[in-house]
């Protein structure tokens, strides 16, 4: 679908799309393996990860879906978590991260979804 030149969403390239989701990708996957976040600021293209549910939870399963672009800064991807407390107790949580391109990359939970 095609927006209108003015006033229309913010786009971003397919290459920043993908640079997004490998980012969400990656500390997810750490976190899934159980390494320390401090790691993912060492890699090829570092990232900081912030996550409450880290001290609380380990993360089981995780499927990341569809991405918006809330703002020109900002993109937003859809993912469910699949989280085991610390009594082994399974739930799915539906939330949203947020990644911002910067350099590290910063990819947070949204607090309010």
């Amino acid at each position: 679908s095609t927006v209108g030149c003015n006033g229309g969403a913010p786009t971003r390239t397919q290459a920043e799309m993908d640079r997004g989701k490998q980012a969400v990708t990656t500390v997810l996957e750490a976190w899934k393996k159980g390494e320390p976040t401090d790691k993912l600021k060492l890699g090829a293209d570092p990232i900081t990860f912030s996550e409450d549910f880290r001290r609380t939870h380990t993360l089981v399963e995780f499927t990341v879906g569809a991405a918006t672009v809330p703002d020109p800064r900002t993109i937003q991807y859809a993912v469910v978590l699949k989280l085991k407390d610390k009594k082994g107790k399974l739930e799915d949580r539906d939330v949203m991260y947020l990644i911002e391109l910067n350099n590290p990359i910063r990819v947070s939970r949204d607090p309010y979804n």
